[in-house]
């Protein structure tokens, strides 16, 4: 039966006679094509979910076992985890903090994240960052004064060395609970490997960057910690893909004119700031 839906993925909850309970996640297509993305692999995607489950769960990260992968002919692919029961009771936040910095706290596992599409970190957000804002310019008639995706990758090549691995999907959609306790943390599928300051950009611009978070992540801010050029840059990542989302991906006008503002206003407050 239908247990979960996501705008790339359908989840289906059965029974089995060996492993009990399971999760039953199908790719709505077998390449990735949208506003936000281009020509991703389905089927990477579920590989990469099934390695690095396997690889988080070493480190006691609460991940659902991976039981099995069909990532061959015949359509469609699928992967078959443990099903965790999910009442879907807020979390408390100082956790959400915790699991977040356990996550950035575990060493990357080898090979390239499946998102990073552009040989290099910084060279695939520049190339997406570039080509997300001239999508929601063309589709709203914002004037937006954008640097080339070579400037923008030398300003991104600032960020901190340290390579942690970043979920960039950290939201309550994700994060399964029971009775308030976080149970699974799911969705892989935007994972990077680099500054944690990307991810805490993400979480501050979906809006749960709340003071009781940033205590349970324990450590500095690392977004307070980089220059302004490049923290607006890293909210810039998410704040045109949110906008593409309520824009094409699940149209709803009133985030999508909230969401346009704030790509115009870090734009604005970006081309104000020192040259990169």
């Amino acid at each position: 039966m239908p247990c979960g839906e996501g705008l790339g993925s359908q989840v289906y909850r059965a029974d089995h006679p060996v492993w009990g309970a399971v999760a039953v996640r199908v790719p709505r297509q077998r390449i990735v094509a949208n506003a936000n993305e281009q020509g991703i692999d389905s089927r990477a995607l579920l590989r990469q979910e099934r390695r690095l489950s396997a690889h988080l769960a070493g480190f006691g990260l609460p991940v659902p076992q991976v039981f099995h992968l069909h990532d061959r002919e015949p359509e469609p692919s699928f992967i078959v985890s443990a099903f965790v029961d999910n009442d879907r009771s807020p979390a408390d936040p100082a956790a959400m903090g915790r699991l977040l910095a356990r996550l950035h706290a575990v060493p990357p596992p080898d090979g390239t994240p499946v998102a990073e599409v552009g040989g290099t970190l910084p060279r695939t957000v520049a190339a997406r960052l570039h080509r997300r804002s001239r999508t929601v310019a063309s589709l709203t008639g914002l004037a937006l004064d954008l640097p080339q995706p070579a400037a923008l990758e030398r300003a991104l090549r600032q960020a901190s060395a340290r390579r942690a691995l970043l979920h960039m999907d950290f939201r309550d959609a994700n994060i399964l609970t029971r009775n308030g306790r976080i149970a699974g943390l799911v969705d892989w599928d935007n994972s990077l490997v680099g500054d944690p300051a990307l991810e805490i950009a993400r979480v501050a611009e979906s809006g749960l960057w709340l003071p009781a978070m940033a205590a349970g992540y324990g450590a500095p801010d690392p977004l307070a910690a980089i220059p302004l050029p490049l923290a607006l840059l890293y909210r810039l990542y998410t704040a045109t893909m949110l906008a593409l989302v309520f824009l094409c991906e699940a149209p709803d006008p009133a985030r999508a004119r909230a969401a346009v503002a704030r790509v115009r206003d870090l734009w604005q407050r970006y081309g104000r700031g020192p040259s990169p």
